[in-house]
């Protein structure tokens, strides 16, 4: 039940039974009045009751003119104190409305109520709001972060496939290099007309070592940039390119030593 409708109630009840107390003790005294005054004429006995008559219906007008005046200021007074109650009981019940705002005409108790109810519910609509801008941008930088993660792993898988392309490049470089170390074997072992191959094959040999020093050093540089994953697939792309020339040169040097 509402805290005004409890207040009305109250004095009404308070009123009704303050009228019939009234009543009653008028009707007391009207009672006694008259048997005190029995033996005596008529006209004084209904001349008193006419007197607390009108004391009684003056007493009832009194009560409900005080009744309807008491029913009145409660409606006044407590209806800013009531719309407070029932917004703060929609917030409760999660019905709450964070638009909703109280008059703020009077000056009194009730207005300012009124004004730092409004202050609050402005307080709180700032506050709900700066958590939903809040998870927004955290979302965003959720998705920016996941879009990262895949291209890193993007990147590690394409530095993995050139790494497999350079060790796949070394194995054929150094199957070459046995190919040609046999051959000048070959060479050194024939007859003495063929001394002067035998020398072309060494040079060849010579060549070749050469060649696998600074085949050495580009797998060097190579390993360093497999394990610091930190070079472009530009420079991987450059590094191919060297090695592929590098091999074409010593399948060179191995067919003219085979000759």
């Amino acid at each position: 039940m509402r805290i005004r409708t409890k207040i009305k109630y109250r004095i009404m009840l308070g009123t009704i039974i303050a009228i019939a107390l009234t009543a009653i003790i008028t009707m007391s005294l009207s009672y006694q009045m008259t048997t005190d005054i029995i033996g005596h004429n008529t006209a004084q006995i209904d001349q008193l009751n006419d007197m607390l008559t009108k004391i009684l219906l003056i007493t009832i007008a009194v009560g409900i003119c005080f009744l309807i005046i008491a029913w009145y200021f409660v409606g006044v007074f407590l209806s800013p104190i009531q719309q407070v109650t029932d917004s703060l009981l929609q917030f409760t019940q999660g019905n709450g409305n964070l638009s909703l705002r109280l008059e703020e005409n009077d000056y009194d108790e009730a207005g300012e109520l009124a004004i730092a109810f409004n202050k609050f519910i402005h307080k709180i609509q700032n506050l709900i709001n700066d958590v939903a801008k809040s998870s927004s941008e955290l979302h965003i930088d959720i998705d920016t972060v996941k879009t990262l993660s895949q291209n890193s792993a993007k990147n590690v898988e394409e530095q993995r496939t050139r790494t497999l392309q350079v060790v796949t490049a070394i194995e054929q470089i150094t199957v070459t290099i046995t190919e040609i170390a046999s051959n000048a074997n070959d060479v050194s072992t024939s007859t003495a007309a063929g001394y002067q191959e035998t020398q072309q094959g060494q040079q060849v040999v010579s060549h070749s070592i050469n060649t696998m020093q600074q085949l050495a050093v580009e797998i060097e540089d190579a390993s360093s940039v497999i394990n610091s994953l930190a070079q472009s697939s530009k420079e991987i792309g450059s590094i191919l390119e060297v090695i592929k020339g590098i091999s074409e040169q010593t399948n060179l040097l191995a067919l003219n030593a085979a000759i």
